[in-house]
C-alpha cells in the first residue's frame, strides 16, 4: 500500500518539488530493503537445506538441478539470467566442443552451462564430486569454452567480461601445499576463472547473506511491523 502511494505521489509531482521526490525515493528504498531482507532469509533456509545434502553426499545431483537457475548461490550479486536467446546460441557452440571431446574428459563433468548476467558472461562447469583433477587440465578444458564464447561475443560486437567458475568436489591434485594452492589460484585468476568446492560454495553464500542480515539496519521499524502481523514467513 505504501509503495502504491509513493507511485501515485510521483504522478502528481512537478519538477519544482525536488524535496518531495527525494522523500519518495527514500521510502521506496526503505521498502525494497525490507523485501530483499526477506528474500535473503529465504535463501539462507535453502542453503541450510542444501547443507543436509552435503552430509548425505547427494549435493552433486541437487546442484545439477538448481545451481544454473540460482546463480546467487555462486555470487550474491548475480540474480536471474538476462538473455535466454544468447544462452541457447552459446549452448549450441558448447555442444559442438563437447561432441569432439574424448570420452574420458566428457565423463568427468556433470554439466557445463553459460549464463548471461547484467554486464558480464559466466561459464559454470560442474564437475562430478568423485573426480580429482589438476589446475593445468582444468584450465585447458574451460579455455575451450571461454574461447568459443569470446569469439561469439566478438562476432556480435559485444565487449563484456567473461568469467569461468569450476565447481569441484575434491581438492585439485596440485593443492598439496598452501603455496601450490596460491599458485593455482594465480593461474586461474590470469584467465578470469576460479575454482570452488561444493562445501565451500555453500559456506561462502551462507556467510555473505548472514553478513548482510547482521549489518542491514534499514529494515528496522517496518520489519518489526511485518513480524508483528505474521509477515515474516
Amino acid at each position: 500500500m505504501r509503495h502504491k502511494d509513493n507511485l501515485d505521489a510521483l504522478d502528481g509531482l512537478n519538477a519544482n518539488e525536488i524535496q518531495v521526490i527525494g522523500k519518495v525515493f527514500d521510502e521506496i528504498e526503505d521498502l525494497e530493503s525490507v523485501l530483499y531482507h526477506r528474500i535473503v532469509k529465504q535463501r539462507l533456509k535453502v542453503i541450510e537445506k542444501l547443507d543436509q545434502y552435503v552430509q548425505e553426499d547427494a549435493l552433486e545431483k541437487v546442484l545439477q538441478e538448481h545451481i544454473f537457475e540460482h546463480l546467487w548461490l555462486l555470487d550474491p550479486s548475480w540474480e536471474r539470467a538476462t538473455d535466454r536467446v544468447m544462452e541457447e546460441r552459446v549452448a549450441n557452440s558448447f555442444k559442438q566442443i563437447i561432441d569432439k571431446l574424448p570420452e574420458e574428459e566428457r565423463n568427468t563433468r556433470i554439466d557445463i552451462r553459460y549464463k548471461r548476467i547484467t554486464g558480464a558472461h559466466v561459464i559454470v562447469e560442474l564437475k562430478k564430486h568423485s573426480v580429482r583433477t589438476d589446475s593445468p587440465s582444468l584450465i585447458s578444458q574451460i579455455q575451450k569454452y571461454s574461447r568459443a564464447l569470446k569469439k561469439y561475443l566478438r562476432d556480435n560486437n559485444i565487449e563484456e567480461p567473461v568469467e569461468c567458475i569450476c565447481i569441484v568436489g575434491k581438492d585439485l591434485k596440485d593443492w598439496a601445499t598452501a603455496e601450490e594452492k596460491m599458485e593455482s589460484q594465480r593461474m586461474f585468476s590470469a584467465i578470469n576463472a576460479r575454482v570452488l568446492k561444493y562445501d565451500e560454495l555453500l559456506t561462502n553464500a551462507r556467510d555473505s547473506y548472514r553478513e548482510y542480515l547482521n549489518n542491514d539496519e534499514k529494515v528496522g521499524r517496518i520489519q518489526e511491523i511485518l513480524d508483528s502481523i505474521g509477515g515474516d514467513s
